[in-house]
């Protein structure tokens, strides 16, 4: 797990509205095999530099996928209505890292027609200072 996915890890433990639904079941990349539901899945989508005049800065924009997958679609919705709460918006310490400001990109709704369980796909934009 790299430094990115515990410090997202490790934030989203400390909200007990997450943690009552998912426990510890967020994984970094894609759902484990035995998984329960619902469950958080994380995704780095890229990392943009942040250049200056004087070239590359410290500073960086990581785009991360999150993506809820519950029973049905309304408890997936549920989760990702309280993910855009927490990250929306949110400036400040996130584990190791500030972050400078978190922004909602994009979200699509998400079905599999195997299972029939549904999913929300949020796209944040994570700028670290």
């Amino acid at each position: 797990m790299t430094a990115f996915y515990a410090d997202l890890y490790a934030m989203f433990q400390t909200f007990e509205t997450i943690t009552s639904l998912v426990g510890t079941r967020i994984y970094p990349g894609k759902l484990a095999e035995d998984a329960e539901f619902p469950a958080i899945v994380t995704n780095r989508i890229t990392t943009t530099p942040i250049y200056t005049h004087d070239g590359v800065s410290d500073l960086s924009s990581k785009f991360y996928q999150l993506r809820t997958w519950a029973l049905t679609h309304e408890a997936a919705v549920d989760l990702a209505d309280i993910i855009e709460g927490i990250l929306s918006g949110y400036n400040g310490g996130m584990g190791s890292r500030i972050l400078g400001a978190v922004f909602l990109l994009n979200r699509i709704d998400g079905y599999d027609p195997e299972t029939g369980m549904g999913s929300q796909i949020l796209d944040f934009q994570f700028c670290e200072s």
